[in-house]
């Protein structure tokens, strides 16, 4: 029996030091010094040609690659291993052939040679891949508590038949197991975390998942049909985190992001290491149709398709920075208030929400409608400039002070005509009407939008050219649907569009709700007017711009990292994730950046199956109220595009919308300009949120009251508890 005891405590000794060795590895007297920052040190290995860095305030070590101290070696591939052992992975692919196989190169291989050289706050790796003819650097620094790594476009080089696909920026960095107590965040939706411990609920066969950042890297009409269909989200933020035990890292691409993804691999997808990663692409590829058979002039037959690689290489800088937290900060909260305090610090985001205002009541008109017939068209008009200033007074009858109205389907021929946004369609009171309610709501102090579209072209309604406005793919082709009908339109024309609308409403006090721009990017093959990824970007920052320099109010659809300095309301945000296998828990990550400085709405109150859990979602994530409102019944949209809009009369839900915006801001107007700190989920149905002034609020979605920290939460209720009071 003794000796049973004396077995058990030496395994349980053994098994101990192993759990203590697999959560702080320690590393080997190969690594120098390269730089300290505040909390960090940067070290180098110049056998390996790998990193690690050092966070003194525990002592725990983040490696940029794996090594057999750290993951049993034994049976893994030659493949597996140079993988493994790389700080950077490349693609590559042969120029001009079709169907090209795509290669990697790994840095922790033989076939890489590497120069190192060393600078004031860290080093410049040179690598060169002789048999691909390819070769690029990456500049390492410490900056404060942040590891910086840096791919600068002038010195990708090329040489040969061979170009540069894709560089993976160090797929191993934190890479853990399921014995570590820990998650990865990533950006889906509102956030989303996959915890390493729930591997065993997970199917045993699993793949790698990739989030197109900004939108889907392929321009394809059939992608953005699923995307909206299926609310698959890309990622709004170009973020993704790290929590193993009481260390936490967020990772946040600061350059170049429009061209990059972030890629997540559960454990069990080639090894057993949860791991997370930027990738960042240098070349797109596009379909071609290898040959036709024509006759008189028309393709009576189409042969298969085939692909190619671009020829140009895109040139962009892409950085990449590491922020490492410890201790309570080691979670997904702590990395959502460092990601704020970076788009603060480098002017990335604006503040509009102003000490002690109100929170507002967000109401979108939908005011006309087309229904399409056998012989004529129908127009609906659900709700004209006259009553919309009615609806709108009995609001304010009601005691509702503060509005954001968007108006929707204003336009000739109702909403949904692309890219159709003016004239006003004289049915619902033309410009007579338009004026009379712009001036009503300025003299009331409410935010009015005019909802336009810059994006998207149906070829029906005209108004575009086919030839030198839509956006085209490699072979020449425009972007469309099989019926030739959905086009996108190219960036400058949108600008030059905005251009015009702009004059058509400059003597009106009104600002612009855009469709569209802050949910996607996309390149363009167009001969005459190409863009990249990133240079679209760049050119809805200038649409935005634009708009602000004639001193009128932006609102945005959706919530890309780039509309954040510009927007004064955000609309479309997201609450909920794809919901993929590996998602164990849905966190408003986005919404933790963005609270206290830019309002924001979901989905409306009146499309939603339980409204009181609606309205508990609302104050969890800090939305504004929203509603959706006609002043005819819904039951009109039946046969039309718009159906998805079942109960809309404002008779059956301004008493509902009013009685929410007055305990909005009898209750949560403190916190309105503060920011959201930390979240958490404390069990099943409880959430908690915290406020930077101290405020704690608690969420039940439960069906029976639950006491936590000497409170008692009703049954699908909140509680508020401001600073002090526990």
């Amino acid at each position: 029996m003794k000796k049973l005891n004396f077995i058990i405590i030496i395994f349980i000794i053994f098994t101990f030091s192993v759990r203590i060795a697999h959560a702080v590895p320690k590393l080997s007297g190969d690594y120098e010094t390269i730089a300290k920052g505040d909390n960090i040190t940067l070290y180098y290995n110049p056998n390996t040609y790998t990193i690690a860095i050092e966070d003194r305030r525990n002592g725990y070590i983040w490696r940029s690659t794996v090594d057999s101290e750290i993951y049993n070696m034994d049976g893994t591939s030659g493949v597996l291993k140079n993988y493994m052992s790389s700080m950077f992975i490349i693609n590559y692919a042969a120029l001009g052939m079709n169907n090209p196989a795509i290669q990697s190169g790994y840095t922790g291989s033989d076939e890489s040679t590497i120069e190192t050289q060393k600078t004031e706050n860290g080093l410049i790796l040179d690598y060169d891949f002789p048999s691909a003819g390819i070769g690029f650097s990456a500049e390492i620094k410490i900056d404060g508590d942040s590891l910086v790594v840096r791919i600068p476009k002038e010195k990708i080089r090329e040489e040969g038949q061979f170009g540069l696909v894709s560089i993976k920026i160090m797929p191993f960095l934190g890479a853990a197991d399921r014995e570590v107590d820990g998650y990865i965040f990533y950006p889906d939706g509102p956030g989303a975390l996959m915890r390493y411990e729930k591997v065993v609920d997970r199917p045993k066969t699993m793949r790698e998942f990739k989030w197109d950042i900004y939108g889907p890297q392929n321009v394809d009409y059939e992608e953005y049909e699923y995307m909206e269909r299926f609310q698959k989200q890309q990622a709004m933020l170009p973020v993704y985190g790290i929590k193993n035990g009481q260390n936490a890292v967020i990772a946040i691409a600061s350059e170049g992001e429009g061209e990059g993804s972030i890629n997540l691999a559960p454990e069990g997808v080639s090894v057993n290491l949860n791991r997370v990663y930027f990738e960042f692409a240098y070349r797109h590829s596009f379909e071609i149709m290898l040959s036709n058979i024509t006759v008189h002039g028309r393709d009576v037959a189409k042969m298969p398709s085939g692909t190619r690689i671009d020829r140009e290489l895109i040139r962009e800088d892409h950085e990449v920075r590491y922020i490492f937290m410890e201790g309570k900060h080691a979670n997904y909260s702590g990395m959502a208030n460092a990601y704020r305090e970076f788009l603060i610090e480098n002017d990335r985001i604006k503040r509009v929400i102003s000490d002690g205002a109100n929170i507002p009541l967000a109401i979108d008109f939908l005011m006309g409608v087309r229904e399409e017939r056998l012989l004529f068209d129908r127009f609906i008009p659900m709700t004209n400039f006259k009553q919309a200033e009615f609806i709108t007074e009995e609001f304010i009858k009601n005691g509702v002070e503060d509005m954001q109205i968007k108006l929707k389907g204003y336009s000739k021929g109702g909403y949904g005509l692309y890219p159709i946004n003016w004239p006003i369609d004289s049915r619902l009171g033309g410009k007579k009407g338009f004026r009379s309610y712009s001036e009503f709501a300025k003299e009331n102090g409410i935010v009015l939008y005019m909802q336009a579209n810059f994006m998207n072209a149906l070829g029906q309604n005209g108004k575009f050219s086919k030839s030198n406005d839509v956006v085209r793919m490699g072979s020449g082709q425009p972007v469309s649907d099989a019926k030739m009908d959905w086009f996108l339109l190219n960036p400058a024309s949108a600008y030059d569009r905005l251009q015009g609308f702009l004059k058509s409403i400059r003597n009106y006090d009104i600002g612009i709700a855009f469709e569209k721009i802050g949910e996607k990017i996309y390149h363009d093959y167009h001969t005459k007017k190409p863009f990249s990824r990133m240079q679209t970007k760049n050119k809805w920052e200038e649409m935005l711009d634009l708009v602000l320099n004639e001193k009128s109010h932006v609102a945005v659809e959706g919530g890309n990292a780039y509309v954040l300095k510009y927007a004064d309301r955000l609309y479309g945000v997201p609450m909920e994730s794809s919901d993929y296998y590996i998602c164990d828990e849905t966190v408003p990550f986005f919404q933790m950046v963005v609270h206290g400085m830019i309002p924001y709405s979901s989905d409306p109150g009146n499309l939603f199956y339980d409204d009181v859990e609606q309205k508990l979602k609302w104050i969890e994530y800090g939305c504004i109220p929203y509603f959706e409102l006609t002043y005819k019944n819904a039951s009109e949209l039946r046969n039309t595009h718009y159906n998805k809009l079942f109960t809309s009369s404002y008779k059956n839900w301004i008493d509902n919308a009013s009685e929410i915006y007055f305990e909005f801001n009898q209750n949560l107007k403190d916190i309105w300009n503060e920011h959201m700190v930390e979240h958490s989920k404390l069990s099943e149905n409880l959430y908690k949120v915290e406020y930077s002034n101290g405020t704690l609020i608690y969420i039940n979605y439960g069906e029976k009251d639950i006491q936590y920290d000497g409170q008692i939460i009703g049954a699908r209720n909140y509680i508020i508890v401001e600073k002090g009071a526990i």
